[in-house]
């Protein structure tokens, strides 16, 4: 955590010397390569940017990946960005434009003072774009901050049990699964519950793990599974080695039930797979063509643009218009400016 905090200063220039990304992203490597997720998406954006380090797309995308597996939103999007630059026509962002995606990054993962600090001054020399994430911004500073991250009991439990509850900041940090908690204390592991816990969102996941005696394999197994309903589907028609195919990366519980009750649930993987809309998913089931949900509704984040459209009788601009919206509260803001032809110039990445 050290590490990563000096590489922030150098970022942000904290230090006497000003913004120095050069010794930013010698103490963001340091601390991704001991797993810290917010300086993997770091110095995988220093990286794809070419700032302090000379840009490597390949480098830039194997730290993001990482990132990504562990949940990290902005590493995500920069994936997606980079996987689908042109190759044959390579079009380096203007500096301006690489200083926005580093600001909405910085939105993103909820660090609004360096966001601001990035928007501020773009914003001074009017260009729009900027003005509008500043905007957002300093509502969403202003708003009350959000509550840690649920902690499992059970992990807390552990800790406190063994006299070392100063660890359980560090140690039960984004671990929620009880069962996994419970597993691991049972088996006399308690010192494996940050490393195997640690991201498991599926308690069905960890249950059918332990049940065919592969308790052991939680952590490699588990990871990016997100849905129990999934999990409980496809082993229940007796496919369990099969479930990390169908069920990772898949989120839709709507999608999730459509095409089982269609007698489909072999297409849960190739159909649900990075569909997060969950209104996407219920309107075109509703209107009969839960067949397009694969296609239409994939990366399709945010519902308040989807209900937009909806509500205005242009459903079927929600394939053009809702793909990777950053946030809603952006949305929402160019639906208040009544400004909706920049939604995809403002609020996507």
């Amino acid at each position: 955590a050290a590490q990563e905090e000096i590489g922030d200063f150098y970022a942000s220039g904290q230090f006497s010397g000003g913004v120095d990304h050069t010794n930013a992203a010698k103490w963001f490597k340091k601390a991704a390569m001991q797993g810290r997720v917010g300086a993997q998406s770091k110095l995988g954006i220093l990286l794809a940017l070419g700032w302090g380090v000379p840009a490597d797309k390949k480098a830039a995308i194997k730290w993001l990946w990482k990132a990504q597996k562990k949940g990290d939103q902005a590493a995500q999007k920069w994936v997606q960005t980079l996987q689908n630059q042109d190759e044959s026509e390579p079009k380096p962002a203007t500096e301006p434009e690489a200083k926005l995606k580093v600001g909405v990054a910085a939105y993103l993962r909820g660090d609004y003072a360096a966001a601001t600090q990035i928007f501020a001054p773009l914003a001074e020399n009017e260009i729009p774009k900027a003005q509008h994430w500043l905007e957002l911004t300093e509502l969403a500073a202003r708003k009350k901050a959000p509550e840690a991250e649920a902690t499992s009991k059970a992990c807390a439990v552990y800790f406190v049990s063994e006299d070392r509850a100063y660890e359980i900041d560090q140690e039960c940090n984004n671990v929620t699964s009880n069962v996994c908690v419970s597993f691991l204390v049972g088996e006399n592991r308690g010192y494996d519950i940050g490393s195997v816990c640690k991201d498991i969102e599926s308690d069905a996941c960890v249950r059918y793990l332990i049940s065919i005696d592969r308790g052991f394999n939680i952590a490699a197994e588990c990871k990016d599974i997100m849905s129990d309903t999934c999990v409980k589907y496809v082993t229940s028609q007796g496919q369990g080695n099969d479930f990390r195919s169908q069920c990772a990366g898949v989120i839709s519980e709507a999608c999730i039930s459509h095409f089982v009750s269609q007698n489909k649930g072999h297409e849960i993987g190739s159909q649900c797979r990075d569909i997060e809309s969950e209104a996407c998913v219920k309107y075109l089931i509703s209107e009969e063509r839960g067949h397009e949900v694969g296609s239409v509704c994939k990366n399709v984040t945010s519902t308040v643009c989807v209900n937009y459209l909806i509500e205005n009788n242009r459903w079927y601009d929600i394939e053009k218009d809702c793909r990777k919206i950053a946030s809603d509260d952006c949305v929402k803001m160019i639906i208040k400016k009544g400004a909706w032809e920049n939604v995809q110039e403002y609020c996507a990445i």
